[in-house]
């Protein structure tokens, strides 16, 4: 035993071991108990070392990242995981700001590519986990998958948008439907009011219109600065049950209704209703839409009804015995009043009787009153089949509403006698919820024969009216107004209207103000004249001028008072038009002379000359008609323009060809008298042929179009400059748009690599110590069994446990591994540091192979291979270039677009192949120096290709060929630029499909003349 040994009694040690498996069972279940808590709560759930390496999850967070069981997502980073590189650096960089600042963050709203390869919207929450010493050893965060609100969020958003549009046209109607209520509500009787009752109790009135000066003889304004002031006024007797009902409404939200007494300031005492609606507004308040009323006339006139009433009873009674000697004779009354007087009733369960049927039932039905008792369907029976269901459903409707009952209906006598009858009765429901029919019943036999004949008059006196070949016309006089009665058939056709449009209308509604202040002149003029009247007059009927030759009769009553005027129309526009087309053939050349604003001439083929031109050709020309007479054939040749000569030659050949009625137009220009030229547009038919058919003559219209001609030369010039403005702005915009996107995009790379660069530094740095105080502590060991070989049974037990060799052996590979790790780390910042560029952006010189070899490093993620992905293969063949003169930054951004393309191209090809074709999908990056200041960089795949109808359009912003969401169109737009604009180079496209596509960039290598 050495001296610094401790010596422990075997039962303590045991007891020791056992209290140490309890606590291990404990720990394990409580883990156990933990992760089964975890993996059953809705969210995803999560949590870190200072570190950002996972140390666990629930069940949702690893199906997310797609590792299976929660256990193995321990030691895995967000780079190990689905999310997209940009993902990871800005959960990482969260997870730095919480660890740094100790203080939790909520409610981050990120997105994240899940392993099904969807994007999804999360709401995460991130918080600190600190030890007992309070220091913050990771963190603990939770997120929640909120795609499906964030896409009701974007529909919200248009669907907000389109409603402001709406909410603003409707701004307008509502502020005039503001004024228009505010005057309604000044002009109606009473006081129309908003009442709030908050939730403290307190209570106001938002509203109060202009009846309260009548009702309670108070200023609105002073009801709005003190609303208790109406409850002052209040009976004292009413005053509680008032405001019972005003806690049962706010209760209920039931409509609150109330009357009560008030006194008014000036000692009045009135009767008031209140009516109102309420309703629950957002903080909880209820606020009633209502009105007040003054019923204290009403309430006066109901104490003098009721003290009438009182009187009323007294007489009652005294009416009593009259009344029973008054039934007797009204029995009496009844069995001799024509037709059958009758109770019927029916019962809630669907049964019917006849408490009471008069004697005239003989007369009707040829049947007793007291068969009717004992068997009701003796009434219904002899009903004619085609009217039963309109007698049934017309008992239930005035069953349910108590209206009266009117019907008529045929029905066949137990003798075989057929009659109309007419059953008329009023129903009144009795407190047993049967329902009496009290009502009579006459035969209208002989006023049905009566009306069958005259509707047979009337069908023989109609078809002679509407079968008259002319409008014939019926207007009653009421007062000044004239309406029309009627009208026939013949007349509703000329008119287009129909008989509903027609018939009641005044003659305003049908013609219009001014065509019907000449008519009622017409009528007047025939009732001062009180005999038939004559005359012509036009009207517009159907969008046409319509004259008319009509005649009008006057009809007088018995007083010899015009109540009525008939009238026939004959359509005479076929004899007004010939009339006109007869003045017009008169005047044919003096109103072509006078009134056309255009050139009017005839050209003789056969003396190649005009033989007539109007006023207007030496308006528009300059030249006299005496001047164009006497230049004949000679004139166009000498006045048109020499390119436009070849046209009119041809035009006049058109002519000669062209049918009677054919209308030919052709553009030409003229040279006026003063020298300038101007452009004409020349209709030409034929007007005149000789005896053998051929055209002899020709009518031209020429109209001056010189002013339209030179607008659109200016509005063509104009769309060439808009369109060249636009294709700039089009370039600028997309510009801008990737330069952003990189800018951004530069500054959060080179925030990760500076954050990155630290630790792996830190780490680096130490881990030459770690294998220095390693290799010390190894010695020591082996000292230790080179002269204590035979070390005591419990620490030979604890070595083979351990397996010492074995670590001594792969702690040194570890930290080998360790090393090489880091210093992949510090090669990866490097690179992107050296991507970003952001102290770069200025023109300098820079070694461009950096550049590549950098964007190349950042890309590694899409180049290595996949479980499903066998990897692209990067050919690098450079030259010996200089260092070049560029913007840095840009131009590693056509690196990265060119080669994202080509990546994206060759996984489309594997996709679409099927993994069918056995080539290793390769990108061949080579440089070289073309002449003494060229340098061209050329980016090859052995791809697909791009079709050839494609690589015309592959530099157009917003052009794309990838699926919605996968390309913007701007890459290659925005490479274009930088390299032509910023650089003086050139940037092509050259492929052959099913081979592969190049893209070759040429820049300057110095640019001296550059400012």
């Amino acid at each position: 035993m050495t001296e610094n040994s401790i010596i422990i009694d075997k039962s303590i040690y045991e007891s020791l071991q056992r209290e140490n498996q309890q606590l291990k069972d404990k720990l394990q279940f409580s883990e156990q108990l933990f992760q089964l808590a975890i993996n059953n709560i809705p969210h995803s759930v999560f949590w870190k070392d200072r570190n950002s390496v996972f140390l666990g999850c629930n069940r949702n967070c690893a199906d997310d990242a797609g590792v299976g069981e929660p256990s193995n997502i321990v030691g895995k980073t967000d780079y190990d995981l689905p999310w997209t590189t940009q993902q990871a650096d800005f959960y990482r960089e969260c997870d730095k700001r919480v660890i740094d600042s100790g203080v939790p963050e909520l409610n981050i709203i990120e997105t994240q590519v899940q392993a099904d390869g969807n994007l999804f919207w999360l709401n995460t929450n991130k918080i600190p986990l600190r030890d007992g010493e309070g220091n913050v050893v990771g963190i603990f965060g939770t997120y929640e998958n909120i795609t499906e609100r964030k896409q009701v969020e974007q529909s919200l958003k248009k669907l907000n948008e389109t409603l402001e549009a709406k909410v603003e046209r409707r701004t307008a109607q509502l502020n005039e439907s503001k004024m228009q209520l505010s005057r309604l509500a000044d002009n109606v009787p009473g006081m129309i009011y908003q009442f709030q009752l908050n939730p403290d109790g307190t209570i106001s009135f938002p509203y109060v219109s202009s009846g309260c000066q009548d009702i309670w003889e108070v200023e609105p304004q002073q009801v709005y600065d003190d609303a208790d002031l109406l409850f002052t006024m209040i009976h004292r007797e009413d005053l509680p049950n008032l405001k019972e009902a005003i806690a049962n409404s706010a209760q209920t939200l039931q409509n609150w209704e109330y009357e009560w007494r008030i006194t008014t300031p000036s000692g009045k005492n009135k009767w008031l209703k209140g009516i109102s609606k309420p309703q629950l507004q957002p903080d909880n308040s209820i606020l009633w839409d209502g009105c007040i009323i003054d019923i204290t006339q009403r309430k006066l006139a109901e104490y003098a009804l009721q003290k009438l009433n009182q009187e009323l009873e007294i007489r009652v009674e005294q009416r009593t015995a009259a009344l029973n000697q008054t039934e007797a004779r009204l029995k009496k009354l009844t069995d001799n009043v024509p037709g059958m007087i009758y109770e019927f009733c029916l019962h809630p369960d669907g049964k019917m009787s006849f408490p009471y049927v008069s004697s005239g039932c003989r007369d009707i039905y040829e049947i007793e009153p007291d068969q009717v008792f004992e068997n009701v369907d003796l009434l219904f029976n002899p009903v004619h089949p085609e009217d039963v269901p309109k007698l049934q459903q017309g008992i239930a409707i005035s069953a349910q509403t108590l209206n009266n009952w009117e019907y008529e209906y045929r029905i066949t006598t137990t003798i075989g006698k057929q009659k109309w009858l007419k059953a008329i009765s009023k129903p009144e429901l009795q407190p047993d919820a049967s329902i009496i029919w009290y009502g009579c019943i006459v035969d209208i036999t002989e006023i049905k024969q009566a009306e069958a004949k005259l509707l047979e008059q009337e069908q023989f006196l109609r078809s002679i009216y509407d079968g008259m070949e002319q409008n014939i016309f019926v207007i009653d006089t009421r007062g000044d107004d004239f309406i029309c009665a009627g009208i026939n058939s013949f007349g509703l056709r000329m008119i287009g209207l129909s008989n509903a449009e027609i018939i009641g209308k005044t003659l305003e509604e049908i013609f219009g103000v001014y065509a019907a202040a000449d008519i009622y002149q017409k009528c007047k003029n025939c009732i001062e004249a009180g005999s038939a009247i004559t005359y012509e007059e036009s009207l517009i009927l159907q969008g046409q001028e319509t004259w008319l030759l009509t005649t009008m009769n006057p009809i007088k009553d018995d007083q010899g008072q015009v109540y009525r005027l008939v009238g026939t129309t004959f359509n005479i526009t076929d004899r007004k038009q010939a009339e006109e087309e007869l003045k017009a053939s008169q005047h044919f050349i003096q109103r072509i002379t006078n009134s056309s604003p255009n050139i009017l001439y005839i050209f003789d083929v056969d003396e190649q000359r005009n033989i007539y031109a109007n006023q207007e050709a030496a308006t528009f020309l300059g030249y006299s008609n005496e001047d164009i007479l006497a230049a004949g054939n000679k004139l166009m040749f000498k006045i048109t323009h020499p390119e436009d000569l070849e046209k009119i030659i041809c035009q006049q050949q058109k002519v000669l060809a062209a049918a009677d009625g054919d209308i030919l137009e052709f553009e030409y220009r003229v040279k006026h008298h003063d020298g300038e030229y101007h452009w004409f547009d020349d209709r030409q038919t034929v007007f005149h042929r000789n005896e053998d058919g051929t055209v002899k003559q020709l009518l031209g219209v020429a109209t001056d179009i010189t002013k339209r001609k030179l607008i659109e030369i200016e509005v063509q010039q104009k769309a060439i400059e808009l369109e060249n403005t636009l294709q700039k702005l089009q370039q600028t915009q997309a510009q801008l748009i990737q330069t952003e996107k990189m800018s951004g995009l530069g500054q959060m790379v080179a925030g990760v690599a500076h954050e990155i660069n630290n630790p792996a530094n830190f780490i680096h740095g130490n881990l030459s110590f770690v294998c220095e105080y390693t290799q010390d502590l190894l010695g020591v060991l082996e000292l230790y069994q080179k002269y204590y070989p035979n070390p005591s049974a419990e620490i030979q037990k604890q070595i083979a446990a351990i397996e010492l060799d074995f670590l001594k052996e792969d702690l040194t590979k570890i930290l080998t591994s360790m090393e090489e790790g880091t210093r992949r780390i510090r090669e990866i910042v490097l690179s992107l540091r050296n991507f970003s560029r952001l102290d770069e952006s200025e023109f300098k010189k820079v070694y461009i192979h950096e550049g590549i070899d950098s964007t190349l490093m950042i890309l590694q993620n899409r180049l290595k291979s996949k479980s499903n992905f066998s990897g692209i293969e990067v050919i690098k063949e450079y030259g010996n270039l200089p260092s070049i003169e560029c913007y840095p930054s840009q131009l590693n951004q056509v690196f990265m677009n060119i080669l994202v393309n080509a990546i994206d191209a060759l996984e489309e090809g594997i996709i679409k192949n099927n993994s069918s074709n056995n080539s290793i999908p390769k990108i061949t990056i080579s440089t070289t120096r073309l002449n003494k200041n060229i340098a061209q960089i050329r980016i090859s795949d052995n791809g697909c290709g791009i079709p050839q109808n494609i690589i015309s359009k592959l530099f157009d912003p917003f052009f794309t060929t990838k699926e919605v969401g996968k390309g913007t169109g701007l890459g290659l737009s925005v490479s274009y630029q930088i390299i032509i604009d910023k650089h003086g180079g050139k940037l092509f496209c050259e492929s052959v499909q099913g081979k592969g596509t190049s893209f070759i960039i040429q820049i300057p290598i110095s640019h001296r003349n550059r400012k």
